[in-house]
């Protein structure tokens, strides 16, 4: 018995004394780092600072690495350790910049980058002015930023999103495409091409990209979320259900997430299940289009009609000529007999033009 407890005890010394070895530790971080798996190389960081607190080169790593996963909390407290040491960065300031963008204080990053004029900086502000919905000065950066001095891979990857979403296509396709030719390792090109390649229809296209870029980054959150979407679209829902599922329980908190999630029950019929899912995410909804008509057609689904005309009535205010959001409040207006009020909603969408055959056979009908 003394034997074996003398060589348990052994063989856990010798266990915590490698767990405890920082170069090892630092290794196993540079290694990770290679693969881009940023939760890993966090982990091995971590573990090597409890030793050499005062590592600048591995609080460095850290601060870049909780910058990468989107943690601006963490990347704040390495750069102070960093300042602590004495040591300054090239970037430093944009990093803060960046850090407090992902934590929301876009304010204080607006300040940090003041008198930068750097095309890094341009697209950090840019990222400041989007969150204070400060849309036409964020795209004015952008375009500062195009003919500034520094790397740009990130820039023309933000400004090929920022285009699209302005319907400049062709332009959003040049500019993505420019980004992936500089930097073809990076993550942010390969996003901006999918987008491209999605905002086109090209669903395959953007699945390939997508699925490249969850291979070489596994902890990106657009790379995941991309391919589920990709796949939906594709209506390869089984290939598309482990993902959501594995997404879920993970990040359950997160609106995107919970959407997808919710739109998976809905595929499956499960309208109920849908149905309590985004309805704890109601206080959100109001600034994701998608997910409220998915959460009134859920209502609708399971018999709460009224609840449903009240947010299809907020949607559409705010989105006029969308025909999903039309078409189903003028189906809820018709069932209350109000055929005038359906026609009169819909025939914007079909005068238009390019609206779809339910929407005009509805139309039709409540004429």
């Amino acid at each position: 018995m003394h034997r074996i407890l003398f060589i348990s005890a052994a063989s856990i010394g010798l266990l915590q004394a490698c767990s405890a070895d920082p170069d090892a530790s630092f290794d196993r971080a540079q290694a990770a780092l290679e693969k881009h798996d940023y939760g890993a190389v966090r982990l091995d960081l971590i573990e090597a600072l409890k030793a050499k607190p005062d590592d600048a080169a591995m609080v460095e790593m850290l601060a870049r690495t909780e910058l990468a996963l989107g943690n601006g909390e963490g990347a704040l407290r390495q750069l102070d350790q960093l300042d602590a040491l004495g040591v300054t960065l090239d970037d430093h300031s944009r990093l803060r910049a960046e850090a407090e963008v992902t934590r929301g204080q876009a304010k204080s990053a607006l300040t940090l980058l003041e008198g930068d004029k750097t095309a890094e900086a341009a697209r950090i502000r840019s990222l400041a002015l989007v969150q204070l919905e400060k849309f036409d000065e964020a795209r004015e950066a952008l375009k500062a930023g195009l003919s500034a001095s520094g790397p740009k891979t990130r820039l023309h990857a933000d400004y090929a999103m920022f285009v699209l979403v302005d319907g400049e296509a062709d332009e959003a396709r040049r500019f993505a495409n420019m980004a992936m030719k500089e930097a073809p390792h990076l993550l942010d090109p390969h996003i901006a091409l999918a987008r491209v390649e999605e905002a086109a229809g090209n669903w395959g296209k953007a699945l390939n990209l997508y699925e490249g870029a969850s291979s070489a980054f596994p902890n990106s959150r657009a790379a995941m979320l991309g391919r589920i979407r990709a796949l939906g679209e594709l209506g390869r829902i089984d290939d598309a259900e482990p993902l959501i599922e594995s997404a879920y329980a993970k990040l359950g908190q997160d609106v995107d997430v919970a959407f997808l999630m919710a739109r998976l029950k809905a595929e499956r019929g499960d309208w109920d299940e849908a149905r309590t899912i985004l309805q704890g995410k109601e206080a959100e909804l109001g600034s994701y289009p998608p997910a409220q008509f998915l959460y009134a057609r859920a209502l609708m689904e399971v018999g709460l009609g009224e609840l449903a005309y009240k947010n299809l009535t907020s949607l559409n205010l705010r989105y006029p000529g969308n025909p999903d959001a039309a078409g189903l409040l003028a189906k809820l207006k018709i069932e209350r007999g109000d055929k005038a009020g359906a026609v009169d909603l819909l025939r914007p969408i079909v005068e238009g033009g390019n609206a779809p055959s339910e929407i005009i056979s509805l139309y039709n009908s409540a004429k």
